[in-house]
């Protein structure tokens, strides 16, 4: 018997990070569309700017840079929200690199949930990435990250720089090539008209 079959593969939609390389221009503090600066005050030096120095890719990325004494210093930049389903689990990566590292200082990732609202749902992640060294390392998220409740339906994403306030504290960090996306279930596959060409040929030689 000839079997014949009609094969669908579904695949998971991934969430998406506006501008993850940088690479366009914006009003904002930071100098970069579609991303926000909370904070870039205390110590002597404290700013986030998109620059051309030495990106990973393309042509821009971020630059943080802090400088302690008289209170530490802090930088702090998000992005955009970005819609998150319930249930889901995400994947977090960046390419970051530390050309400058004096003192003490602690770089870290962060995700906040968000209602519809924009209000903040759960507990916030934050994960330090002060290891990686002077050249461009991918880095990536350790936990899980899945929404904590059906009201959270937005994250965003981004990164703090908190430096000591020691005089000799300073510290650039460089981030470039962002993603954010939903991790890929399985493909669902339906198999359709399983048979149809044997009964065919069957009818036939009934008839016949």
């Amino acid at each position: 018997m000839c079997v014949a079959a009609l094969v669908f593969v579904v695949n998971k939609a991934s969430a998406q990070v506006q501008n993850p390389g940088f690479e366009l221009a914006g009003t904002t503090a930071n100098g970069a569309t579609n991303w926000n600066t909370l904070a870039a005050t205390g110590g002597t030096l404290a700013k986030v700017t998109r620059t051309n120095d030495t990106p990973h890719a393309g042509s821009f990325d971020m630059y943080f840079e802090s400088a302690g004494g008289a209170g530490a210093p802090n930088t702090d930049l998000r992005s955009d929200p970005i819609a998150v389903t319930f249930g889901t689990s995400y994947s977090f990566s960046f390419w970051a690199k530390n050309p400058l590292k004096l003192g003490g200082a602690n770089p870290q990732w962060d995700i906040f949930w968000l209602d519809a609202a924009n209000n903040p749902v759960g507990a916030p992640v934050f994960q330090s990435f002060s290891s990686v060294g002077s050249v461009y390392t991918l880095v990536t998220n350790a936990v899980t990250l899945t929404p904590p409740s059906a009201l959270a339906v937005k994250a965003t994403v981004g990164w703090i720089q908190a430096v000591g306030a020691g005089s000799g504290d300073h510290w650039v960090t460089q981030i470039d090539d962002v993603s954010f996306t939903a991790v890929p279930e399985p493909s669902t596959v339906a198999l359709v008209g399983v048979g149809l060409v044997g009964a065919f040929l069957g009818l036939r030689k009934r008839k016949s």
